[in-house]
């Protein structure tokens, strides 16, 4: 046993990338048995799967304890899967375990599941030690296994047709027993003279190969007796209802005929159809049928119903008669079905009116017809006509007599028989009574007479008028006339009015009036009232409106007209123009009211006109509404005027307007002001300012910005400073964080609302600096919005520093030599540390590789295999993601060391394959100067192993590597060899 310390070198791969390391580790080596296995050829090139196969094969060494020989199946000669039979016996004795050189052969099976279709290799290899045998010379195929044939299973009745059974398949084989057996290429044939159950099984054979067993049942089922039916023989009318046939059984089938046919489940024999039919019937016990019974149905003809009137009419209280009809044995019944027929012919009745209806029959045979009806209609005699009697005015439309009835017929007596042509017309021109008398026939029954008469009024005559004349504005009495009866007054045009109108005497005009008079209903001609409104125009004035100023000089009314009247406003009748007084000052806002008329030549008074006078006083203004507010709030202030307005009015403050009367104004002070009143002035002149200044207090809140919590930032990023406020801020006020470029004086500095401030928070405010914002110093100061006068803060005691994004550009395009490095430098811009992602362009999507550094620049070391392309794709920092880099560089790398060599391919075996846990690499001719560069890469390309080993055998555990497909690679020294494998 020797120990000796050695050297690894464990390589990892990245796509044509190599980073590797070394350490040093012992091995220990034992001496193993040796031997060499020889697989022989096969007796046979194909085989079907599950086949016994028997394998020889020579062996030359010793073998250690519990060795096991098994075979080995692969589809390509170089992964081999053990047969899952295993070693199944020797044909010889079994070798020592000390080994014994000779020809051996042992029995396997081939995996009954179908196998790809392709040229199979199997070897030998024995356990201890582990010997890979050669692969026997005879390329086996493994024919695909077949298919079970298509079955159907058979289901007949006893005593039916013998029935062959069918299978669909190639070479077909029968057997009667699910598994061994002796098979027959004969198809089966079932006998159903007795009821039975059995079950056949089937085969085809494709290529020789015979596939599994499908079965198919046979089921012979015995048949039932006939059904026993309930009545042999029935008899029908035609046309009358049937019952369906009925019978005692299962599954009841009717039929038409003793034998063959289609049977239903339920008859009713069809009565529409004179003669005789026979029904069959069988019933069904497990889908087989009986014979069958029989039922005789007769169909006898149905008289027609007699021949009778399908209605007779008669009026009320008439003759009555026996009703008749024509047939054979009559019957006759009082209703349409049912009941006992009546003993002799109907002798309807005709005291009382209505519909009665009575039905006959006519018998032949066993048969009765259907019932005729004849309907017995007695009519009412009809009720006579009568009509109020008919009042009419003289000379009105002539009057058509009308009565409400059916056929109604006009006579000019009570007794004469004479009818007249058509209804009677009465004309009006005389005041006279004329009768005549009508009747009405229903269904061809008259009425009695009854009596129509018309009285034909005289009019009156029209009612008395006499002229009339009001003066305008004389309060008008409604319009009257002289009559005997009710009157009617109407418009010109012929409109009623509902009451005797009033004129109207508010404009002068000439109105006329209908009137008629109403006797016994009967309306007179209508006479013709014209009354006349008479007006004298007002008189005219030089104004409707007289200011005169305080204890000016008094001055006469004007007015021009005929026969003035002036009234003053104590009511003081009198026909001089008065003088208003001046002494004193016109309280009433209406003015002092005089009032003038003029009477024209109709002696009529005009309407008044009125004249208004103001004694003004000089006008004052006070001012009153002292109070606090707080910055950005107005005050009201009240504006209280003396004398009479319009006023116009300028204050301390500049503010001026007009006012009728006393009015508010409202002011927006910057600061703490005092108001006064700089000028008023009405209509007489200007006035003085009354009373003191309003003082108007107000409460300036403040903002003091303090230091910031983070003086330095990153674009994107949010800034915070802590405030302290002082003072009351205006409802809807917000606080602000404003930011602006530390340049220059502060006073021109131009702050900008930070983005989405946050609520302040114990004192602190902070907000959203944008991505775009340019790095540098910046002023910061809080805010509020206070509406109307934003309270700015003062600036913060701390300068705000914004450090930008990241930025990286990649630079080292070159010429390489295989398995020479490369080195590619990454500048930076903005504050470090720095991370950065790049890629190569050795697959369409390379995986992405990240790198952390202080270091600007950076410098990155490659080694590629090939030419390669790399990529930054993307550069941050402590602030944040900086814009995705678009440079790229290329790698050029000139060949330096040859393609896989064959000698160490053909050297190198890998088992097993597929494989769980664990893969044994074996190296044939590894001598001891030679160190084999084992790596296992993942299908992305990702070293998941490595290691060195100057072994033959080399074992490595797979069991923690998830389930797919590896490539393994190999390198000794200048040669390299790669094979597949996969872990299960």
């Amino acid at each position: 046993m020797t120990h000796r310390l050695q050297t690894l070198c464990y390589c990892l791969y990245f796509s044509l990338l190599t980073l590797c390391a070394q350490a040093q580790v012992s091995f220990t080596l034992t001496p193993q048995t040796s031997g060499t296995l020889t697989t022989a050829a096969l007796p046979v090139t194909a085989v079907c799967p599950g086949a016994s196969l028997t394998v020889s094969f020579t062996f030359s060494g010793t073998l250690g304890t519990g060795n096991v020989f098994s075979a080995q199946l692969s589809p390509d000669n170089v992964t081999y899967s053990t047969l899952p039979s295993g070693v199944v016996s020797f044909t010889s004795s079994t070798p020592s375990t000390t080994g014994v050189s000779g020809t051996y052969s042992l029995t396997t099976t081939i995996p009954a599941t179908s196998l790809p279709l392709t040229a199979y290799r199997l070897r030998v290899v024995a356990s201890n030690p582990a010997i890979l045998g050669t692969p026997s010379p005879t390329t086996l195929t493994v024919r695909p296994s077949p298919t079970a044939p298509v079955t159907q299973s058979v289901a007949v009745c006893q005593n039916t047709s013998a029935v062959a059974l069918t299978a669909t398949g190639q070479n077909l084989l029968w057997y009667t027993t699910p598994s061994g057996g002796t098979s027959t290429t004969l198809t089966p044939t079932m006998s159903t003279s007795a009821a039975l159950r059995a079950t056949y099984y089937v085969t085809q054979t494709l290529n020789g190969c015979e596939s599994p067993r499908a079965s198919l049942s046979v089921v012979v089922t015995a048949t039932p007796n006939s059904p026993t039916v309930a009545s042999a023989s029935l008899d029908y009318c035609q046309g009358s209802p049937a019952q369906s046939l009925s019978a005692t059984g299962m599954g009841l089938l009717w039929y038409t005929a003793p034998t063959g046919g289609t049977g239903v489940v339920s008859v009713t024999p069809n009565t529409a159809n004179l003669g005789t039919i026979t029904y069959f019937v069988g019933q069904s016990v497990n889908g087989c049928e009986s014979g069958r019974s029989s039922v005789r149905v007769s169909v006898s003809a149905v008289p027609a119903a007699p021949v009778v009137a399908s209605s007779v009419s008669v009026c009320q209280r008439s003759v009555p008669t026996t009703l008749t009809a024509t047939g054979t044995s009559l019957r006759w019944y009082s209703t349409a079905t049912g009941s006992t027929s009546l003993a002799t012919a109907p002798l309807p009745p005709t005291t009382n009116t209505g519909t009665t209806s009575y039905f006959v029959t006519q018998t032949t045979g066993i048969c009765e017809s259907t019932r005729a009806e004849t309907r017995v209609l007695v009519k009412p005699t009809p009720t006579a006509p009568t009509v109020a009697q008919q009042v009419v005015c003289q000379n009105s439309p002539a009057v058509t007599l009308f009565v409400t009835g059916q056929a109604i017929r006009w006579y000019a007596s009570p007794i004469s028989n004479e009818v007249l042509a058509s209804a009677p017309v009465v004309n009006t021109n005389l005041a006279v009574v004329s009768i005549f008398y009508p009747t009405q026939t229903q269904d061809g029954c008259e009425s009695p007479r009854g009596e129509a008469s018309v009285l034909v009024r005289p009019l009156p005559l029209p009612p008395g008028l006499s002229p009339t004349n009001y003066c305008q504005f004389v309060r008008a009495q409604p319009v009257s006339a002289t009559s005997s009866g009710l009157l009617r007054w109407f418009n010109v045009d012929g409109n009623p009015f509902p009451a005797p109108p009033t004129p109207i005497t508010d404009q002068p005009a000439s109105f006329s009036y209908l009137v008629s008079q109403t006797v016994d209903g009967c309306e007179s001609p209508r006479a013709v009232l014209v009354v006349n409104v008479l007006s004298t125009p007002a008189p005219t004035v030089a104004s409707s409106t007289v200011q005169l100023c305080l204890n000016a000089v008094a001055q006469s009314l004007q007015a021009t007209g005929r026969g003035l009247r002036w009234t003053d406003p104590t009511g003081t009748v009198s026909a001089s123009a008065p003088a208003p007084p001046t002494q004193a000052v016109t309280t009433n806002p209406d003015g002092l009211v005089y009032h003038v008329t003029q009477t024209g030549e109709n002696g009529c008074e005009s309407p008044r006109t009125a004249i208004r006078v103001f004694v003004l006083p000089m006008p004052t203004l006070s001012l009153s509404g002292s109070t606090t507010v707080n910055l950005g709030l107005e005050a009201p202030l009240r504006l209280t005027f003396t004398g009479p307005g319009p006023f116009q009015f300028r204050l301390s403050n500049g503010l001026a307007g007009t006012a009728l009367r006393d009015t508010t104004v409202r002011v927006l002070p910057m600061q703490t002001t005092t108001y006064t009143v700089t000028e008023i002035r009405n209509g007489c002149g200007v006035g003085t300012a009354a009373g003191n200044p309003a003082l108007v207090s107000v409460n300036v809140p403040t903002i003091q910005t303090g230091g910031l919590v983070n003086g330095t930032v990153c674009v994107g990023g949010i800034v915070s400073a802590s405030f302290t406020a002082n003072g009351t801020f205006n409802t809807g006020s917000q606080f602000r964080l404003q930011y602006a470029r530390a340049q220059g004086d502060t006073a021109q500095a131009q702050f900008v609302d930070g983005i989405s401030s946050s609520l302040p928070t114990g004192g602190v405010m902070g907000a959203l600096l944008p991505t775009t914002l340019a790095a540098g110093t910046y002023w910061v100061r809080i805010i509020a919005t206070n509406p109307r006068i934003p309270i700015l803060g003062r600036i913060s005691p701390t300068t705000l520093t914004v450090r930008p994004l990241p930025t990286a550009s990649l630079t080292g395009t070159q010429t390489i030599y295989d398995t020479y490095p490369a080195n590619l430098s990454i500048a930076f811009t903005g504050d470090g540390p720095w991370a950065f992602t790049y890629r190569d362009s050795t697959t369409t999507a390379g995986p992405v590789r990240g790198v952390q550094t202080n270091a600007n620049p950076h410098i990155l070391t490659v080694k590629p295999s090939q030419n390669t392309t790399y990529y930054l794709t993307g550069i941050s920092n402590g602030c944040g993601t900086g814009p995705r880099p678009t440079a790229a560089v290329l790698v050029t790398v000139l060949p330096l060391l040859g393609v896989e060599d064959q000698s160490l391919s053909e050297a190198l075996t890998v088992f097993p394959v597929p494989t769980l846990t664990e893969l044994t690499i074996r190296i044939e001719g590894l001598t001891l100067n030679e160190t084999a560069r084992i790596e296992l890469i993942d299908r992305a390309g990702g070293l998941v192993w490595s290691g060195q080993s100057r072994q033959r055998d080399t074992r490595i555990s797979v069991a923690d590597k998830p389930a797919g497909v590896y490539l393994l690679r190999v390198r000794v020294g200048d040669r390299r060899a790669s094979r597949r494998v996969v872990r299960l």
